[in-house]
């Protein structure tokens, strides 16, 4: 494998139920992660795939175990020792985020709404704003630079979405579900993206996904159970 840019160990998570059981969806799941590498996280819903993502990315906390994210200095850090400043700049800097239903900000356009992670990392307007053209350029939406998500379809949105992930160019990039609200065709477009994009940039994608043509396209799969975690290679049946 090449040099990790994430590494999780002994990760726990449970929830408490109304009647006040609790549910473990996370049990002792460990993980490495890869520069420039693919792992899709499959399992069937409510098995913990979205939780991981949100632990992994600095949005939730485990019960027990760790998260490491490489940063600037190429050192791992401890996600859990770091202050909330600190936290949520790495999570600006290092981190980029692809959700199912996008998640754009309805009243700035295509373009503002890639620009905004940049100009939050405190990036000129003028470089953000041609940071975001160029990766507009790159996922086929340079002409729709102007239009407010509303005026964008379902593929396009979700295309917008890569590029603002992509903007401050993180290490890693975590899509939960991204194709879950497309269709077949806008599918295999975006999946042919996500490849394009992570050969080219060299970034890790851990993406949680229903979908078994996605799976496919991993390097590895982790597939996630009763709160277990199997790690496989792609191959008919997952």
């Amino acid at each position: 494998m090449s040099k990790a840019v994430l590494q999780a160990r002994g990760l726990t998570k449970t929830f408490s139920t109304a009647a006040g059981q609790g549910i473990t969806v996370l049990k002792d799941v460990s993980l490495e992660l890869g520069e420039g590498e693919m792992v899709a996280v499959v399992g069937p819903s409510g098995a913990g795939k979205s939780t991981l993502l949100h632990i992994l990315g600095g949005l939730d906390s485990p019960d027990a175990g760790d998260v490491f994210l490489r940063d600037s200095s190429n050192s791992m850090q401890n996600l859990a020792k770091l202050s909330d400043e600190k936290l949520a700049a790495a999570r600006n800097r290092h981190i980029g985020y692809i959700f199912q239903f996008h998640h754009l900000l309805p009243e700035f356009s295509a373009i503002e709404n890639v620009m905004m992670p940049a100009l939050i990392a405190g990036m000129s307007r003028r470089e953000a704003q041609a940071g975001a053209l160029a990766l507009l350029d790159e996922v086929g939406l340079a002409d729709r630079k102007d239009q407010r998500p509303v005026l964008l379809s379902g593929g396009e949105q979700q295309r917008v979405s890569v590029a603002r992930a992509l903007i401050n160019k993180p290490s890693v990039v975590f899509a939960d579900e991204p194709t879950g609200n497309l269709d077949a065709a806008n599918s295999r477009r975006l999946i042919e993206l996500l490849q394009r994009v992570r050969r080219e940039y060299h970034q890790a994608f851990l993406v949680a996904t229903h979908d078994q043509e996605l799976a496919q396209q991993a390097d590895r799969v982790l597939r996630l159970g009763k709160g277990a975690a199997t790690m496989e290679v792609p191959g008919n049946g997952i």
